[in-house]
């Protein structure tokens, strides 16, 4: 069985961990506990999900356990991501859901995408939020005719905000040579 990590510890596990000064460790659950919902995990999901919850409405006893602390695991070691992406190509997506739910769900996206930024905003949360929007790239020559490809069929869904980039605009964006498209 592996040993707990102590407070120290925590520290290296990420930038955000490690930024926020000393850290008071809630004691562990001993007995038992009564509530309305108990959500397992303190990553994004769990703590959006506990929160979300409680402003739906503030009379629910929402109780949140974490085996660690709040953002320990890959919550707290991503880039933050936030993109219109739901694991699927503009071409996958339009082949097995179609174009009209292919355009749902891109707007849904878009939405959640816009959700969040609103969100912390409201909340005043400092987290160097930046919207700035995602980039796919060919790294070498295969790729470009997929890459056109995708952006075709994102076209003819009517994604808004998809367009291709040449070679000279990236090398100028990003000053290196290694993406193609």
């Amino acid at each position: 069985m592996k040993e707990p990590y102590t407070k120290k510890d925590y520290k290296t596990r990420s930038y955000w961990l490690e930024s926020l000064g000393e850290i008071t460790l809630n004691s562990s659950l001993q007995g038992e506990e009564k509530t309305d919902i108990a959500i397992i995990g303190g990553g994004y999901t769990g703590l959006s999900a506990g929160y979300h919850l409680r402003i739906y409405d503030s009379s629910i006893n929402v109780t949140l356990l974490e085996a660690e602390i709040c953002g320990y695991g890959a919550s707290g070691r991503n880039g933050g991501f936030n993109m219109t992406l739901f694991g699927l190509t503009p071409s996958l997506t339009k082949l097995f859901f179609g174009v009209e739910r292919g355009k749902q769900a891109r707007k849904f996206m878009e939405e959640a995408v816009d959700y969040l930024a609103e969100f912390i905003q409201k909340n005043n949360i400092d987290c160097d939020y930046e919207n700035s929007g995602y980039l796919l790239v060919a790294t070498n020559k295969a790729q470009i005719k997929r890459l056109e490809h995708e952006i075709e069929v994102a076209k003819e869904m009517d994604f808004e905000g998809v367009e291709l980039w040449d070679r000279e605009r990236l090398l100028s964006e990003f000053k290196t040579d290694k993406y193609y498209l």
